[in-house]
């Protein structure tokens, strides 16, 4: 039986040990041999648990300092002539303007799905794939729109693409949140990510399809003069961020299987669908 994890030292070593104890000591039983595998087994599985944690980490640092160097740049060199080309050129911005909706639709689905996924746990008493999945995009919607509107708007107050070209300033007003000074992060940006993060975990065959249609409300929402370039590409990394800290409290809580089941597609305890 080969390792699973060839790039690991201390795999090879354990096992390799392993092969001479059972060399060295022929009359030991064969249950004694099989623990001993499964030993095997299981240091190796710790490991690469470990090492992938350590690279999903490392890769979320690399992430938020591209993205920071990202809103750097763009903030100080894209965002404001993006805007007045739009602006001057853009024939259909006057639609895009006029499609604002008071009414918080997102929210109002994510309250659907959790409220439906919790009726739908406590009657039948497990959870079904596209419950579950859809309980932990409505959850990581909510949160994600509360993170942004209730912390990181007030906090960095950036004034909206439509006070810029009306003449009332640009750029940050730390600590100074209020009309006109909240579009960094963009929140629909962070909601639309948030769900979409949870469903590029469970539903990996239409990743193209998320990015499209991420896209395309970050196009929306820049050319609507809703926002700047740079506070969509912010909201789109602190809902993708949200949307995996969500699938982490969801695993511990045994509403979602771990990394193995999302592979295999068995969900323990799950009716078939």
């Amino acid at each position: 039986m080969q390792c699973r994890c060839p790039h690991s030292v201390l795999c090879v070593l354990t096992r390799r040990d392993l092969r001479q104890r059972w060399r060295s000591g022929p009359g030991r039983c064969v249950s004694t041999a099989i623990k001993d595998e499964i030993t095997a087994d299981y240091i190796c599985s710790v490991h690469r648990r470990s090492v992938l944690k350590v690279r999903r980490i490392a890769n979320w640092v690399c992430a938020f300092f591209l993205v920071v160097g990202f809103v750097i740049v763009s903030s100080r060199w894209i965002d404001q002539p993006l805007s007045k080309y739009l602006f001057t050129h853009f024939e259909l911005r006057s639609a895009f303007e006029h499609a604002h909706v008071d009414l918080p639709i997102m929210l109002i689905i994510a309250a659907i799905c959790v409220v439906g996924g919790g009726v739908y746990w406590f009657w039948c008493g497990q959870w079904a794939k596209a419950v579950a999945v859809g309980t932990a995009s409505g959850l990581a919607l909510l949160l994600s729109g509360c993170l942004v509107s209730v912390l990181l708007k007030p906090l960095f107050a950036r004034a909206v693409p439509v006070v810029f070209l009306a003449g009332g300033g640009y750029g940050f007003h730390w600590l100074h949140g209020g009309d006109g000074l909240d579009s960094f992060p963009s929140g629909h940006s962070a909601q639309m990510a948030a769900v979409l993060s949870v469903l590029w975990t469970y539903y990996p065959r239409a990743r193209w399809g998320y990015l499209a249609i991420f896209a395309a409300l970050a196009g929306s929402l820049i050319v609507g003069q809703w926002h700047f370039l740079s506070d969509t590409v912010a909201g789109g990394f602190v809902g993708a961020l949200v949307g995996q800290l969500t699938i982490l409290v969801a695993r511990a809580l045994k509403i979602l299987p771990g990394a193995s089941c999302v592979v295999s597609e068995q969900w323990p305890g799950a009716p078939p669908e």
